[in-house]
């Protein structure tokens, strides 16, 4: 049977998306959605699909690779247009994304931090703890969890909430978990970052 690919780029304006089984290439170019991303990606997954001569439904299965990028995402991040976003991370780590280690940029003769894309006050820490073989040291209290998105959200009017805790790579549940109950506080949006960037520590 044979396998495809599938390349796409998420512009702001357009979403291309190109196809091949490895002997032919069909492209297609679909309207970006600026409220929803996902909506471009499938429309030109399935125009794609069509002048290929298949349906999107029968294609997907037979997909053995699928390549997402997104100028997009690169923009929102460059220009500082996104949504704020709080992180709830593990209790003693709420300063290492500020302090952004071992990366620095030259400035007027000094050597700085680059721009923070989340500010320090919409961190928050709670007390959980795993060691680095995903074993529990300090189990995770959903109600200072709650608490500290409420902090968040009502404080600091952040606008979405993302989850990271220390060796989540290891063992996901405590993140995946803690993403439950905060997000229904609030029509925010919100994701776990182990959804988002599978396998990174």
């Amino acid at each position: 049977m044979t396998a495809y690919c599938i390349g796409v780029d998420v512009g702001g304006t357009f979403t291309d998306v190109v196809l091949s089984d490895g002997a032919r290439v069909w492209r297609a170019k679909s309207p970006s959605s600026t409220t929803a991303l996902g909506e471009g990606v499938i429309a030109g997954c399935r125009l794609v699909a069509q002048r290929a001569g298949m349906t999107l439904e029968w294609l997907l299965p037979q997909v053995a690779r699928f390549g997402l990028g997104s100028t997009a995402v690169t923009n929102v991040i460059a220009a500082r247009t996104g949504l704020r976003v709080g992180l709830i991370t593990t209790h003693g780590f709420e300063d290492l994304v500020p302090i952004a280690r071992v990366r620095r940029e030259p400035r007027e003769g000094w050597l700085v931090p680059p721009e923070g894309l989340i500010e320090r006050d919409w961190i928050a820490g709670v007390a959980e703890r795993i060691d680095r073989e995903g074993r529990i040291l300090h189990p995770l209290d959903s109600t200072e969890v709650v608490q500290a998105a409420q902090t968040l959200l009502e404080r600091h009017q952040v606008e979405a909430l993302a989850v990271s805790f220390l060796w989540s790579c290891v063992n996901p549940s405590r993140a995946t978990g803690a993403a439950g109950d905060p997000l229904r506080l609030s029509p925010c949006h919100g994701g776990v970052w182990r959804r988002v960037a599978p396998g990174s520590a």
